[in-house]
């Protein structure tokens, strides 16, 4: 079992400053640690859009490109990861038939674990 981590900004300033990509990659790690878990690589993508799909983002292809069952990936929010509504439904699908955890911390933990979670994500 691996685990990653997931942060991305939007624009090349927030890129340059740096302040919000730390801030997420301390809540990444934070809460990994109260999991019990240890990240093997954060994944970083520096001025992306959120509405570009997953896989189409170079880290995010990067990242899809290694998972096996039983990883998991770690986002401190869902609009750092989706910003498309289909993108978030049909990539969590896809993880979740994968055997990939999905933990997306501003919606409690794991979104792909249960299907309370999976409705909840569904709706918002």
């Amino acid at each position: 079992m691996a685990v990653y981590g997931y942060v991305r900004v939007s624009t090349k300033q927030q890129s340059e400053d740096g302040l919000s990509l730390e801030a997420q990659q301390r809540q990444v790690e934070g809460y990994a640690m109260m999991q019990g878990m240890q990240i093997d690589e954060i994944y970083v993508e520096r001025a992306v859009s959120g509405w570009k799909p997953f896989d189409s983002r170079p880290q995010g292809r990067r990242l899809a490109g290694c998972l096996i069952a039983g990883d998991v990936i770690i986002c401190s929010k869902l609009d750092r990861l989706f910003r498309s509504a289909r993108d978030a439904l049909v990539v969590s699908d896809e993880l979740k038939k994968q055997g990939v955890s999905l933990h997306l911390i501003d919606l409690g933990g794991d979104v792909t674990g249960n299907g309370v979670s999976k409705v909840f994500f569904t709706i918002v």
